[in-house]
């Protein structure tokens, strides 16, 4: 159907209806578009608290490094997601 990565329309629901009209074109029924962004916004921040309470078992299991990537990673993309930088969407 012809999807690409188009620069210029880089919008989350232009990108969802391209999906969703490449389905339609292959036989396929969307039955439901669902966006995902405020659920995953939430399991992040609770990813993060986990991981945050739990620090000192963590330690022992990644050097620092690896620690400090994954508590940016999930704090950074929870802010994301709760600030429309980031979505998820399900067709």
């Amino acid at each position: 159907c012809g999807l690409r990565r188009d620069t210029k329309r880089s919008t989350a629901g232009f990108r969802v209806r391209a999906h969703a009209r490449c389905l339609a074109a292959s036989g396929q029924e969307r039955r439901d578009a669902e966006n995902l962004r405020p659920h995953c916004a939430r399991t992040l921040w609770d990813w993060s608290d986990a991981l945050e309470s739990r620090l000192a078992q963590a330690r022992p299991l990644a050097d620092e490094v690896t620690l400090r990537a994954c508590r940016l990673y999930l704090a950074g993309s929870a802010m994301a997601f709760e600030r429309s930088g980031l979505s998820l969407n399900q067709l």
